[in-house]
């Protein structure tokens, strides 16, 4: 009510004419007056006015109530704002801005990539989301792991192809047990692939019994590294078959060595980490490639379960134990690389014979999703290869 009409309101002093005068001047909807102005009868007249005064007061508080709650929304996101400018302010102080520091490493490392047009526009529109995000924000490390991974790739990298038949041959025959009619086709693939001079052949798909074939795949793993100029740290519980695989590295010029070790201790694990940390200052990358298997239906186990126990403690346990110890290392100095040779055992339903394995590799798949997640942030990347069976040496 304004003021000029509550003063009238005050000076009246008959009941009647302060009723009237409350109908005709109150701030009420045209057609509430009207109703008021039709009720003749003076008690009835006063009980309406009554019931849409209470309407009214209950819409006033509903407003008050209302604009309250807005204010204090605004007065918090000034907050907000005004603690993140400071914290802004502290960190250039402290030497930059943290967001700012890794926008400028990424747009660095993008600036040296020989990306196409639509693989640039993409980087910088990931590059915008991160922009948008906060540091603290959970998102934030996802989408930085992302954007890390994009620039990991080797774009517009190619190495020469060694298409040799008679190397292959004997690197097959090296590291591959049997399968006869397998090599035969992989080398009538590298014959073809010789006398046309390009890559447009079809896509081949291997399978066979199953085998999980570590050795074999550690190897070729180690192997590869070698031939770009890796320093190689061979972790094996036999140190003889370790020493053998490092003097076959030599040939390289890099630095290979073997550090005997029994991934399912974890006092060995710390152990092996710190010499390998002693020997080459800094370990970049982590390849856990450590496997057994255990073949059987899950009745046909022990009571004892003791091969359920095994295959847990290598294939999981193992894992977990090198992740643990070489990702503390790389959270301390600065970064670098995990990958978890994992198995399309994992999604296998349909054996009698796979349990302790299966189950061992589905939970290195979920373990990997969760490290990727929680690592991010200290510019670790986390992965996993899950090839399938294959008999081996």
């Amino acid at each position: 009510m304004p003021n000029e009409a509550q003063f009238a309101v005050n000076n009246i002093s008959h009941d009647i004419l302060a009723v009237n005068f409350m109908c005709t001047n109150m701030p009420f909807p045209i057609e509430d007056k009207a109703r008021l102005l039709a009720v003749n009868d003076m008690k009835t007249r006063v009980f309406e006015l009554l019931s849409i005064l209470s309407r009214e007061l209950q819409y006033l508080e509903l407003k008050n109530d209302i604009r309250h709650r807005t204010q204090q929304t605004i007065d918090e996101e000034q907050k907000e704002y005004f603690l993140r400018q400071q914290m802004k302010s502290i960190r250039k102080e402290l030497g930059g801005d943290l967001q700012n520091m890794e926008r400028s490493k990424l747009t660095k490392k993008a600036k040296e990539k020989k990306w196409n047009k639509e693989t640039r526009e993409t980087f910088d529109k990931e590059l915008l989301k991160l922009d948008m995000l906060q540091p603290q924000s959970p998102d934030y490390n996802v989408q930085l792991t992302f954007l890390n991974q994009i620039l990991d790739l080797p774009w517009g990298e190619y190495s020469d192809d060694n298409l040799n038949i008679e190397r292959a041959a004997k690197k097959l025959d090296s590291d591959h047990y049997g399968m006869e009619k397998v090599k035969e086709r992989i080398l009538e693939y590298i014959s073809v692939l010789n006398l046309r001079g390009d890559l447009q052949s079809p896509i081949m798909c291997l399978y066979g019994p199953p085998g999980v074939g570590k050795t074999s795949l550690g190897k070729s793993i180690a192997e590869a590294f070698a031939q770009q100029g890796a320093n190689v740290a061979i972790l094996c519980r036999n140190e003889e078959s370790g020493k053998a695989a490092a003097a076959e590295l030599e040939k390289y010029g890099g630095t290979y060595f073997c550090v005997p070790t029994d991934v399912s201790d974890i006092k060995s694990c710390k152990a092996s980490t710190q010499a390998v940390i002693e020997k080459f200052g800094k370990i970049d990358i982590l390849v856990n490639n450590a496997g057994v298997a255990c073949l059987g239906p899950f009745l046909d186990m022990d009571e004892d379960m003791s091969d359920w126990y095994r295959v847990q403690s290598i294939d999981l346990n193992g894992l977990a134990h090198m992740c643990y110890f070489v990702g503390k290392h790389m959270r301390d100095t600065g970064g670098g690389k995990v990958i978890n040779i994992s198995s399309n055992a994992a999604d296998i339903v349909n054996s009698e014979c796979m349990s302790p394995y299966s189950a061992s590799k589905a939970a290195v798949n979920r373990l990997t999703k969760c490290l990727a997640y929680e690592w991010g942030k200290y510019g670790v990347t986390v992965n996993a290869i899950a090839p399938g069976f294959t008999w081996s040496t």
